[in-house]
C-alpha cells in the first residue's frame, strides 16, 4: 500500500480549485479565442491572426498571464517545501512571495522587451516574443496542474518523480519556446543567431540567475 501524503492545511486544495475556476471563467468569456490560442502552438498562422486582433486578444492575455503566474507559483512552492526549504513559511505565504517575485521579474522582462524593440524598431518581433512566452507557458501550466495535485495529495513514494517531471516540463516548454522564437527571428526578421544568443543571456538567463542567487544567499544566511 502506498502511504498517502498528508498536505498541511487547505491552501493547496484552494489554489487548485482557484486554477480550475480561472480556466472555467476563461472558457466562458473567451472560449473560441482560447481554442485558436492553443491551436496556434502548432499553427503559426493562427498566432499572426491573434496578434492582428490585439485589442480582443488582450482580454485573453490578462487571464492567461494570471493563470501562468498562479500555476508556476503553486508548483514552485510545492517543490521547494518538499525538498526541505522554506518550511517555516506557510504555503500561502510562500505562494504569495513567489507570485510577487515572478510578477516583478516578468514585468521587468516585458519592459526590457519594449525598450529593445523601441531602440531597434522591431515592435512586431517583441509582440511575437510575448505571445509565444504566454502560449508555451499556458500549455506547460495546463500540464503542471495534475502534477501539483499529485505532489500535494498523492503517494509520498512518487512525490520526487512528479517534482522531476514538473521541472522537466518547465525546462522543455521554455527550451522549445526559445528555439521557436530563434527560428522566427532568423527567418522572418533576419536577426543573426549570435545576436539572438546575446538576447537570451540579457533578457532570459540573467534575470533568473540573479533571482536564484538572491534566494540561495538568503537560504545560506
Amino acid at each position: 500500500m502506498f502511504e498517502i501524503q498528508d498536505s498541511t492545511g487547505d491552501f493547496p486544495f484552494i489554489i487548485l480549485l482557484g486554477l480550475l475556476l480561472l480556466i472555467g471563467i476563461a472558457r466562458q468569456l473567451e472560449g473560441d479565442r482560447i481554442a485558436l490560442f492553443l491551436r496556434s502552438f502548432f499553427n503559426g498562422n493562427l498566432a499572426d491572426q491573434q496578434l492582428r486582433q490585439e485589442r480582443a486578444f488582450s482580454r485573453l492575455a490578462l487571464l492567461a498571464f494570471s493563470f501562468v503566474l498562479m500555476t508556476i507559483s503553486a508548483f514552485s512552492a510545492s517543490v521547494v517545501q518538499n525538498i526541505g526549504y522554506f518550511n517555516d513559511f506557510s504555503k500561502l505565504g510562500l505562494f504569495t512571495t513567489i507570485f510577487v517575485i515572478l510578477f516583478f521579474i516578468t514585468t521587468a522582462r516585458v519592459a526590457l522587451y519594449a525598450l529593445t524593440s523601441w531602440i531597434f524598431e522591431i515592435d512586431s518581433l517583441q509582440q511575437q516574443h510575448n505571445y509565444h512566452w504566454l502560449l508555451t507557458n499556458v500549455i506547460g501550466c495546463i500540464l503542471l496542474i495534475p502534477i501539483i495535485a499529485f505532489i500535494e495529495f498523492g503517494p509520498r513514494l512518487l512525490v520526487d518523480y512528479f517534482m522531476y517531471s514538473g521541472v522537466t516540463i518547465v525546462i522543455a516548454i521554455n527550451g522549445f519556446r526559445l528555439l521557436r522564437i530563434m527560428y522566427i527571428s532568423n527567418t522572418v526578421y533576419a536577426i543573426k543567431i549570435p545576436f539572438y544568443f546575446l538576447y537570451i543571456c540579457a533578457l532570459e538567463i540573467i534575470p533568473i540567475a540573479i533571482s536564484i542567487t538572491v534566494v540561495l544567499r538568503q537560504i545560506g544566511g
